[in-house]
């Protein structure tokens, strides 16, 4: 399975259907623009028998739902674009994986000075919003919980070229992935009646369940 996600990820930095990799360049496509590219990529995975070429299959949708993760989501589209591919993705078996891939490639891609200050700003926004879909999935699912619960522990810190480059675009939150996913966890401690753990580390609040 590694070796299906580098195939799926390989050329992430290139365009996609007229997709850009570039936060600040997709923060103007709007909902007709995302979602005749989601119906593409949808219409070309189909184009294959995942039972038989998953690569394939996978390929279109996990490069398409990256990048519709990385547009600043003031207006809330994200959610209304990705459940088409999220459903095929689960129906191939293979959305954890592909979750979990975008989580270690934008840790890596955050704190990688070299890189530019754009695209690392993209790779925050990218799980950002990638978080904020999975909170209501926590609820229901524990591999998503342990998920959540892996970004709070990994204490995520935003650098300051990042955050002085996103301060002037008032719609986007400066917020570390960390620290969102911490609240998406103590929300979801709450739902589940489980009494919010008062020591003031910033680990996750999960740490302290048996999540199996």
């Amino acid at each position: 399975m590694k070796y299906l996600i580098l195939i799926v990820f390989f050329g992430l930095s290139q365009q996609v259907w007229g997709l850009s990799s570039n936060y600040k360049e997709l923060q103007f496509k709007d909902y007709d623009d995302l979602n005749r590219i989601v119906q593409t990529a949808i219409t070309k995975s189909r184009q294959f028998n995942y039972q038989t070429d998953l690569k394939n299959a996978v390929r279109p949708l996990a490069l398409v739902y990256e990048r519709i993760l990385a547009r600043p989501n003031a207006d809330n589209l994200i959610s209304k674009l990705v459940g088409p591919i999220e459903a095929d993705l689960l129906t191939m078996k293979v959305y954890d994986n592909i979750i979990t891939n975008i989580f270690q490639r934008g840790s890596d891609i955050i704190e990688n000075s070299s890189l530019s200050v754009d695209r690392r700003a993209t790779a925050m926004i990218t799980m950002r919003n990638l978080l904020i879909e999975l909170k209501p999935k926590v609820i229901n699912s524990k591999k998503t919980a342990k998920a959540v619960c892996q970004i709070a522990d990994w204490k995520l810190k935003i650098p300051k070229d990042i955050r002085k480059s996103t301060r002037l675009t008032s719609l986007i939150s400066n917020q570390s992935p960390s620290d969102l996913a911490i609240d998406i966890m103590k929300w979801y401690l709450r739902q589940k009646g489980q009494v919010i753990s008062q020591n003031k580390s910033k680990n996750c609040p999960l740490t302290h369940l048996k999540i199996t």
